[in-house]
């Protein structure tokens, strides 16, 4: 009694009713489960090692058995790609894309006109001695400085003084700084 053996490529397992159906092949075709998997078994031991006089390192071991179609060293080369290439994902989780400044019109100048805003020495803005000691005091030595403050959080020693915060809000405005 003789039969015909079909094979064909893929990729993992697949279970018998998970083969497409081909209608060109008799009907009595009888489909089973395939693992296209060319790794057999695999294994990994983790030892204490001595590095010269260092004892805290661990030597990770791994033992990969294939059927031939793929080496070892390949398989574990293709696993390692593509779990980077999963992580990956993780790794940009959470960033926010930066945008890039338009230069178009006078967006140019109106960048650098808030760069320049922004590297003002604290100093040279007409403030009181009094607001800039309290700012000197808080770490606050330009006006980007002072813009990096949160709004609801006042610098160190600014809640006893009014008059500080009071000179600071009118600079903002004065200088284009505030949000409202």
């Amino acid at each position: 009694m003789g039969g015909e053996l079909y094979v064909n490529k893929g990729r993992g397992y697949v279970e018998a009713e998970q083969h497409p159906v081909d209608r060109t092949m008799p009907v009595d075709v009888v489909r089973v489960d395939s693992i296209y998997n060319p790794v057999r078994r695999a294994n990994f031991t983790v030892a204490e090692t001595r590095v010269g006089q260092r004892t805290d390192y661990d030597r990770l071991t791994l033992t990969v058995e294939t059927h031939g179609t793929i080496s070892p060293e390949d398989a574990v080369a293709y696993a390692a790609a593509l779990a980077q290439e999963h992580f990956r994902f993780f790794v940009d989780f959470g960033k926010v894309p930066m945008v890039a400044a338009q230069p178009a019109g006078n967006g140019g100048a109106a960048t650098s006109r808030l760069r320049e805003v922004l590297a003002r020495s604290i100093d040279d803005v007409g403030l009181s001695v009094r607001s800039v000691n309290s700012l000197k005091n808080s770490n606050i030595r330009t006006l980007g400085d002072l813009g990096a403050v949160s709004r609801g959080r006042p610098a160190q020693g600014e809640e006893r003084r009014g008059e500080a915060l009071g000179e600071i809000a009118e600079l903002l405005r004065r200088e284009g700084l505030n949000s409202a």
